[in-house]
């Protein structure tokens, strides 16, 4: 199922929502690194209660720590399906394109 996009193109909430599209999947130092997220929970919360992106799933992974040790987090993507389909529309992939200039290659605000 499709959300909505968000309006403005220059936010981490557009960004976060442009990399599910792209068939990404992202956990929070992803989202810290690509995006210059510090919050990513709070951004899918609302890119699925605000933004009707209720199909957003969340997968629990194991990353391994500095000390050696692995810890469980959270990674967040978009069934294939639902991504693929929402970029054969056109006013998604124009919308996507503009996220990307907008927020610059690295995500952050240009």
């Amino acid at each position: 199922m499709m959300g909505r996009l968000p309006k403005r193109q220059d936010t981490q909430i557009a960004d976060v929502l442009a990399r599910l599209l792209n068939g990404q999947r992202i956990t929070a130092l992803d989202a810290l690194r690509e995006s210059s997220a510090f919050r990513l929970a709070a951004i899918i919360h609302k890119l699925r209660h605000s933004y009707g992106w209720a199909g957003i799933e969340t997968t629990d992974v194991s990353v391994e720590c500095a000390d050696g040790h692995a810890a469980q987090v959270a990674e967040y993507g978009l069934p294939a399906p639902v991504a693929v389909a929402a970029r054969s529309r056109n006013e998604v992939a124009s919308w996507m394109s503009d996220v990307l200039s907008c927020r610059g290659a690295s995500g952050r605000a240009v």
